[in-house]
């Protein structure tokens, strides 16, 4: 298998605040209260898989695991739910020909602080995400890379008008970046630098 390594996927994986994908995923039970829908409930996810990139042989091992908390709104944002989630996250990528890897680190916490009813089922949402949700390590635990800080997201997002989590994300509004974020803007893997680290 060949593909181009673009480890921002896998960043966009943990930046759950715009797509909510979490949301749907977790929340299978009534809810636990008149205003929580859910409290501390636990998620998990694992990808392995083998590909090809800058004339590297490499495997890719992905994990992120965490808790998330919604409670739900009330008056005008009865329909809207807010998200409180700490994500952890590990990838690493070894060079099958040689053993030498590089692993990628995050470790956030995204929260829903803000809803207005903007029309229908139509809310307006900010989204703060906070921590260090992507950190780049040698394989001596150098750090190569790192973002850090806050990551403001205001989104138009369609909640369905129903009393289950989740919707359609409709556009982002703007994005504030608040303390370096390098790898939100661009790979920080380039073929150069991946060879240089497992090459």
């Amino acid at each position: 298998m060949t593909r181009k390594l673009n480890v921002k996927s896998r960043a966009a994986l943990v930046v759950v605040a715009v797509a909510s994908p979490l949301v749907l995923a977790i929340v299978s039970t009534a809810p636990a209260s008149a205003t929580m829908y859910a409290i501390n409930q636990p998620f998990e996810f694992h990808d392995s898989n083998d590909f090809t990139d800058c004339g590297l042989s490499l495997h890719d091992d992905f994990h992120v695991a965490g808790t998330q908390s919604i409670r739900t709104g009330t008056g005008e944002l009865a329909t809207a739910f807010f998200q409180h989630t700490h994500v952890h996250s590990v990838e690493t990528i070894t060079n099958t020909g040689n053993g030498r890897f590089v692993t990628i680190e995050g470790d956030s916490v995204t929260q829903d602080v803000q809803a207005t009813h903007v029309s229908g089922s139509i809310f307006q949402f900010v989204t703060h995400q906070v921590g260090q949700p992507f950190v780049v390590k040698d394989m001596n635990g150098r750090v190569i890379s790192r973002d850090r800080g806050n990551l403001t997201f205001t989104y138009l997002f369609d909640t369905g008008g129903d009393q289950v989590p989740g919707g359609t994300f409709i556009a982002l509004v703007s994005l504030r970046v608040a303390g370096p974020h390098p790898a939100f803007f661009a790979d920080p893997l380039p073929c150069d630098v991946l060879v240089a680290l497992i090459g």
